[in-house]
Formats: structure tokens, sequence, C-alpha cells
């Protein structure tokens, strides 16, 4: 019988740990909009003399290039092709890169 409690009270013991467990919060105050595919002949003109200044991306084939609203700015992103690599770069509207970590 002690031994049935024992196994009873550490089983009960258990299941506290586990739903004790620490949930994850996101803290994020970014807001993000739909992602819309665009051209990349219709990027706009900053963000096209962005990628021509660029030493690495003058060269490569863009593969993609997306559009959308990110804290009230409109952003884009774009995917970049060279030989066996492929790299994406983020800007905004006047042709800045943006980083992920602002």
């Amino acid at each position: 019988m002690k031994k049935l409690m024992l196994i009873c009270a550490l089983g009960t013991f258990g299941l506290a740990s586990v739903n004790a467990a620490t949930v994850p919060v996101l803290n994020s105050t970014e807001i993000y909009q739909e992602t819309t595919r665009v051209a990349p002949e219709n990027l706009p003109q900053p963000v096209k003399d962005a990628i021509d200044n660029d030493m690495e991306d003058k060269d490569a084939r863009i593969v993609s290039a997306n559009q959308r609203t990110k804290d009230g700015q409109m952003m884009y992103e774009v995917t970049f092709q060279k030989e066996d690599k492929t790299w994406t770069k983020k800007y905004d509207a006047q042709g800045n890169k943006v980083d992920d970590d602002k």
C-alpha cells in the first residue's frame, strides 16, 4: 500500500512539473501584411539602383522579388542567384538595405 501511495505521489509531482514548463512569449511589435510577388522590372528605381551599385548583386540573376508592408513602410525582399549560390536581401522603398535585426 505504501508503494502504491509513493507511486501515485511521484506520478502527481511528475505531471505537475510537465505542466509547469515555460512557454516562449513573442515580444515582436513588427506588423507584417500580406506579401505580393513583384516582377523584377517593376521594382522601384531606387531599389534597382541599389542592386546595380552592389558588386555582389549586379551580375546575379533575380530569382524572385516580393513586396510587403512592415510597420507601415513598404519593403522589398529580393532573392538573387549566381551559379550555385542563392541569397536574399531586403530593401526599403528608397533602396536602403534593411537588416532583419532592426
